[in-house]
């Protein structure tokens, strides 16, 4: 969905992602599946 939203290359949303997890912009939610996100 991130590809979707912002056009990236895989490659270039898992780095947007582990920026955001990595500022503390979101949290990874468990019980729900691999790749699920919650903003903080």
């Amino acid at each position: 969905m991130v590809e979707e939203i912002t056009g990236l290359k895989p490659s270039g949303a898992s780095k947007l992602i582990k920026l955001m997890l990595d500022s503390k912009v979101i949290i990874s939610v468990s019980g729900h599946g691999k790749g699920k996100y919650q903003f903080l």
